[in-house]
């Protein structure tokens, strides 16, 4: 499927955490937008995504859309690593099992997004 042409920008609900973690670590030239799901994201390379934070009306950041990639998390974490929005492989399973209401121990889920 052709990416989108008519997208200008996204606004993205974006994870506080995530969002935390990663204006603190600026060493990282490419970013992992996961989403707890594993939906298709059909855009052109170079879409604007605004990050506004969920629960508050603040727009954290942009990034420029490059490719989807669904993954599993445990090749999302070896490829992006705190690129990933936490310190610990750990940490960031916690956090797509809580979004998702399961135990860590049932997470296999993917990571859509590469930035």
């Amino acid at each position: 499927m052709a990416p989108d042409p008519f997208y200008r920008f996204v606004v993205a609900a974006t994870d506080p955490d995530w969002y935390l973690f990663l204006r603190d670590h600026k060493q990282h030239e490419e970013l992992n937008f996961w989403r707890p799901g594993s939906s298709v994201t059909n855009m052109a390379k170079g879409t604007p995504w605004l990050f506004l934070i969920r629960g508050t009306s603040e727009i954290g950041g942009c990034a420029f859309f490059s490719t989807f990639s669904a993954m599993p998390i445990g090749v999302a974490w070896e490829t992006f690593g705190e690129a990933n929005g936490f310190p610990e492989f750990s940490l960031f399973v916690a956090k797509i099992a809580g979004l998702r209401g399961r135990p860590p121990h049932m997470i296999g889920g993917s990571c859509p997004a590469e930035w």
